[in-house]
């Protein structure tokens, strides 16, 4: 994993060199913002996956003012557990977040 990464980071080194150094910087703090963002989904995801599908459910239902945040902590679990969580829902927002859950992956 660590030799994939540091390859991964030579070549994206590699590609931004001849970029002009206030867009790379620009580019590069862009990057770690959203891997950032992905780690504290991935984070909300282990703890929704270890609540009770139904508690889990609950509280997600309350925050579907945001269904990409709702679909991306789901999409973030193994399938089991998001489908538990999911049949907890109320059918519309279950279809809600199915449909944003899908949409995001095209």
């Amino acid at each position: 994993m660590l030799r994939s990464l540091v390859g991964s980071e030579m070549c994206i080194r590699d590609s931004y060199e001849g970029i002009d150094a206030d867009n790379a910087a620009e580019i590069y703090r862009e990057v770690c913002k959203q891997y950032q963002y992905s780690q504290e989904i991935k984070d909300q995801a282990d703890t929704y996956a270890k609540m009770e599908p139904a508690k889990a459910a609950a509280i997600l239902e309350e925050m579907t003012s945001d269904l990409k945040l709702v679909a991306s902590i789901l999409d973030n679990m193994q399938p089991a557990k998001s489908a538990l969580i999911l049949q907890s829902m109320t059918a519309t927002t279950a279809a809600q977040v199915t449909t944003k859950m899908t949409s995001m992956k095209k």
